[in-house]
């Protein structure tokens, strides 16, 4: 899963039966899920800042919201906000620091075993084991 939360300005049309959704924030969010390379929910600039100012921790001390240096579509890195999801996961899967891009892979097997997916793909899982082996994970209470 990718995806991206911003904060702006949005239009509802509604129609009845299908409704159009569409504005900046929409347009926004779209961008920071589809142009990352890993599994994460990138945060906006503007929502970003606004947790960090009054930072929200978890129970067990970790972050809600980490600055992270996302790698993007075409090459490079942004440092963007990214939700901490590995934390709200810890407490039912808490060897994830072990994880192999591998392993990740093949428990999403629907989609092909590691081996079978393309370069872009592994590059995805890859990068999705380094952001969770580069928290300092909390041991949950």
């Amino acid at each position: 899963m990718r995806a991206g939360i911003a904060h702006g300005s949005w239009f509802e049309a509604a129609s009845g039966k299908k409704d159009l959704f569409t504005g900046d924030a929409l347009l926004c969010a779209h961008h920071l899920g589809e142009t990352q390379q890993l599994i994460s929910i990138a945060i906006c600039d503007i929502t970003r800042e606004r947790f960090l100012k009054n930072p929200p921790f978890l129970l067990h001390g970790s972050p809600v919201v980490l600055d992270y240096p996302i790698p993007v579509k075409g090459g490079g890195y942004e440092k963007r906000g990214a939700l901490n999801w590995p934390a709200f996961c810890q407490r039912e899967h808490p060897n994830l620091q072990s994880l192999t891009a591998q392993t990740l892979a093949d428990h999403f097997s629907e989609f092909g075993r590691y081996e079978t997916l393309g370069e872009n793909e592994r590059a995805i899982h890859e990068n999705t084991v380094a952001f969770i082996q580069s928290l300092n994970m909390v041991s949950p209470r």
